[in-house]
């Protein structure tokens, strides 16, 4: 069943009411943050292994179709 117009709107002053009561973040709590996402990478670590893996790999299949195809000399 949908709430009336007026208890919706009740129920978002209620929702930014909470949100302008709940404490600000500290200047220590902010640096430890921006810290965390300056020190996370962007790419895992196990997707850049496997990118590797696929890219030496396929330089390997493809050296070794070329001299299985290449024409015999002798």
């Amino acid at each position: 069943m949908p709430l009336s117009p007026a208890r919706t709107i009740r129920v978002k002053a209620q929702k930014q009411n909470e949100q302008i009561r709940s404490p600000r973040l500290s200047s220590e709590d902010k640096k430890r943050i921006r810290e965390a996402k300056e020190n996370k990478s962007s790419v895992s670590l196990w997707l850049a292994v496997f990118m590797m893996f696929v890219v030496f790999g396929s330089t390997i299949v493809h050296i070794y179709l070329n001299i299985v195809s290449s024409p015999r000399r002798g």
